[in-house]
């Protein structure tokens, strides 16, 4: 009987444990009654948990439902920061001015690993700085002196130890990732033994593409020839997806992040390669690969793009399909984006011509408030519309958006006649 209440109550424990909850809050200083979105990592992909505003004091707080140990994305308006999460209450505080970008914490796992790199900064400075300066002076000489007793003292400091074991994975993987990036191929059959073998922690601290990018790196690293390469980083994915089953969650987080490689690449032919093999998939498919292939579907010339519903009327239209003009060109592109801002003049240029033969320009902000992207664009003339969730927006993975700015012309029946990146390939289209 009492082994039976045993079991039962760590039964009780686990269950109660799956469903921890824990809150991240904290001060962001000079970024009062402004958006913060919240990312968490599943399936090796960033996913918005929330988003949340600060106060007039910049202070914030969120508290997740259920538990999680990974990385946590903050993404502000302007650049973001990284935080870590194991299921215990996160406190922090920190300057969105202050150049170094320094986070404070109250203890816990981002505490420790502060800790561990003001540490590792110690033996930078011996190892590199105070190093160097030596070799400039002779030992005799009183800056020398000074030198070599600093040093000293640094090598006296008791060895910082990690304890977190969720901390101790996270830099072994990075340091995995660092030697491999020094010396493609390295370290690709470790690499790969981590892509087969390892629990969601790789998913969780954002390390699947890291990985899989270094492994097809380290894979192609003898290439001569473009062909070479295709064919060499071809062998590698075939053999990873058949060490790791391509119908496993693993395997089309795989398949997922080597599609995104591939197009991010300009490897074009291999990213159709994989996304046909993602597709004939007679597998449960997981969300974040059936977006890709929804969108890598859709977003085709020839294709009728998906409708735009605004959350409220701009010049009395409601949606993208209410806009009627001969052609309409939609513009994503973001006021933090440099190639955007590059770009805008010769948007604004091109939209002048562009409207007396017809056309109509919606530009779509992919950005976190009005305030930011507004002073761009608002004596543009053209259709303004965001719904202010950056790259968590439905619209952009609705339109398989994957940078800025992306350019995407219509016909008046909104098929799609052209996709671009810059708007010197449009002018063709103009009457």
């Amino acid at each position: 009987m009492m082994k039976k209440i045993c079991t039962l109550l760590v039964a009780i424990c686990l269950l109660q444990s799956a469903q921890a909850q824990f809150t991240i809050k904290g001060q962001l200083k000079n970024y009062d009654n402004k958006p913060i979105v919240i990312r968490v990592f599943e399936n090796g992909v960033s996913h918005l948990a929330q988003k949340v505003e600060t106060n007039k004091d910049g202070f914030f707080s969120y508290t997740f439902p259920k538990a999680y140990k990974g990385l946590i994305n903050l993404s502000l308006s302007k650049g973001g920061y990284q935080v870590f999460a194991d299921n215990k209450d996160i406190n922090l505080s920190l300057d969105v001015n202050d150049p170094n970008h320094s986070v404070q914490y109250t203890g816990g796992i981002n505490k420790e690993h502060q800790e561990y790199l003001n540490y590792q900064n110690y033996l930078n400075i011996r190892d590199k700085s105070l190093a160097g300066l030596m070799t400039f002076y002779k030992p005799e000489q009183e800056f020398y002196k000074a030198l070599e007793k600093e040093s000293q003292r640094i090598s006296n400091m008791p060895a910082f130890e990690v304890k977190n074991p969720d901390l101790k994975y996270y830099l072994t993987i990075q340091e995995l990732i660092e030697k491999n990036a020094e010396q493609p191929g390295t370290a690709n059959e470790e690499i790969k033994n981590h892509l087969v073998k390892d629990g969601e922690n790789l998913e969780n601290f954002g390390f699947l593409r890291d990985l899989t990018s270094q492994y097809l790196i380290g894979s192609s690293r003898l290439a001569t020839t473009r062909e070479q390469a295709e064919q060499l980083i071809v062998q590698a994915t075939d053999d990873l997806l058949d060490a790791v089953g391509e119908d496993t969650s693993r395997g089309q987080s795989v398949l997922l992040t080597v599609i995104n490689l591939m197009q991010a690449s300009n490897f074009k032919d291999l990213a159709q390669k994989y996304t046909d093999r993602a597709t004939a998939l007679t597998c449960e498919i997981n969300p974040e690969l059936k977006a890709l292939l929804k969108g890598s579907n859709n977003i085709q010339v020839g294709k009728t793009a998906p409708n735009i519903v605004f959350k409220s009327p701009i010049n009395g239209k409601k949606s993208l399909y209410d806009i009627k003009a001969d052609k309409k060109l939609i513009v994503f592109w973001g006021s933090w984006c440099g190639h955007c801002q590059h770009e805008m003049p010769y948007v604004k240029d091109f939209y002048q011509r562009f409207k007396k033969s017809g056309g109509e320009i919606l530009a779509f902000a992919v950005d976190l408030q009005k305030e930011d992207y507004l002073p761009y664009v608002k004596d543009a003339g053209w259709y303004n519309y965001s719904d202010l969730l950056k790259w968590d927006s439905p619209v952009v993975k609705e339109f398989a958006v994957d940078g800025t700015p992306t350019m995407i012309l219509l016909d008046k029946n909104n098929k799609i006649l052209k996709i671009g990146s810059r708007i010197s390939q449009f002018t063709d289209y103009l009457k």
